[in-house]
């Protein structure tokens, strides 16, 4: 809709935006000092990860941007704008699910109920926009699928480590990494603490872990771990 060059840059501002929120409100959740901050804000710019979203104009920013601010958002109890975030991050399921899996465990149903009425107005748009259908989605999905095998050079987590292992039929290797991924994320979420928003600050990095361990992602997804270094500054 708009001259090549203009989008280009309007994405690349939009990253940078959605980067510095990642950290940002990383730093707020966990509540790091300064020099703690300086060591986040360097590891996460010097991560390869960050410079390839960058470089190749990937999702992966925008998504985890808007599933940070779902959990923070759920930190504040207000699940109506948790569940916008959360409806909007699933653009990238890979990283949304594992939240979506752990507010669910946690019984965050307000959360999970406006996501879900989110999802399905913002995909029947997306249809409508795309003069296209389900059905005509759905096979797109499959043929991606097929053609994104396990052991592609750039896929990380389970099932990457055993498309490298002999003959392990794809959608096996998929069904091992993704319940991998799911029992991280309930053994995170059932870990009970005292106050609440000591949890989600506590446990939301692990549950993004449990994205490209689990949930068939990508080299460029990794910039997820960013929030678990962030934690592990906390431990030091």
């Amino acid at each position: 809709l708009v001259p090549w060059g203009v989008a280009l840059v309007a994405w690349k501002a939009l990253n940078v935006l959605a980067f510095a929120g990642i950290v940002v409100i990383t730093e707020r959740m966990l509540a790091l000092e300064a020099r703690d901050r300086l060591v986040v804000r360097s590891f996460a710019l010097v991560l390869s990860p960050t410079i390839s979203v960058m470089v190749l104009g990937q999702s992966t920013f925008v998504a985890l941007f808007l599933v940070v601010a779902a959990a923070r958002a759920v930190e504040r109890d207000r699940p109506l704008v948790a569940g916008v975030w959360l409806a909007l991050a699933m653009v990238k399921p890979q990283l949304a699910l594992p939240l979506a899996l752990f507010l669910f465990v946690r019984g965050e149903f307000r959360t999970l109920a406006v996501a879900a009425v989110g999802v399905v107005g913002l995909s029947r748009l997306g249809l409508v926009l795309a003069h296209s259908s389900l059905d005509a989605y759905l096979t797109a999905v499959r043929r991606y699928a097929a053609a994104n095998r396990p052991d592609s050079h750039i896929g990380v987590g389970v099932a990457s480590l055993l498309g490298h292992f002999g003959d392990v039929e794809p959608g096996a290797a998929t069904a091992v990494g993704l319940a991998v991924g799911t029992a991280v994320v309930a053994l995170a979420a059932s870990t009970r603490r005292e106050e609440w928003r000591y949890a989600i600050a506590e446990l939301l990095p692990v549950v993004l872990y449990a994205a490209p361990l689990g949930f068939h992602c990508h080299g460029y997804d990794l910039v997820a771990l960013v929030p678990l270094f962030a934690w592990a500054r906390t431990r030091v």
